[in-house]
């Protein structure tokens, strides 16, 4: 892409009265604005080429850079150290453990006891104090 400079001005030769020096200035905002507007949507055009020119090297086997080919190597669904399949594995056998304990161990609902021997016992700011210590 060319370096773009501002266009140059060209002065009439006779004096300038300032109805035609507003029309220049005004004409040449124009004219920037538009060459603006142009380097705007060219560069989102590049932009969207670069995008669609990425989204299609992913999805090929093979890369080709400088009309030489290279094997992509194979991506495998990792998550932390573990693959996906073993990953899945050790999830699943946790579950199963976390199922054995529940069925083996009898969770009593009944919190009344505790209730009780908390509120008899002795505290300062609010914290549990031994008898003998008060």
């Amino acid at each position: 892409m060319q370096s773009m400079a501002l266009p140059s001005v060209e002065f009439p030769k006779e004096g300038l009265d300032q109805g035609t020096f507003h029309y220049l200035i005004l004409s040449e905002r124009e004219k920037r604005f538009s060459l603006m507007k142009e380097v705007n949507f060219q560069r989102d055009k590049i932009d969207q080429l670069e995008s669609l020119i990425d989204s299609l090297l992913k999805k090929q086997d093979k890369i080709v850079i400088f009309g030489k080919e290279f094997d992509k190597a194979p991506e495998k669904p990792q998550i932390g150290a573990y693959c996906h399949s073993l990953r899945k594995q050790k999830i699943r056998y946790y579950k199963l453990k976390q199922k054995k304990h529940r069925k083996k161990v009898m969770l009593s609902r009944k919190y009344s006891g505790r209730s009780r021997a908390a509120k008899s016992k002795i505290r300062e700011k609010g914290r549990f104090i031994k008898q003998n210590n008060y």
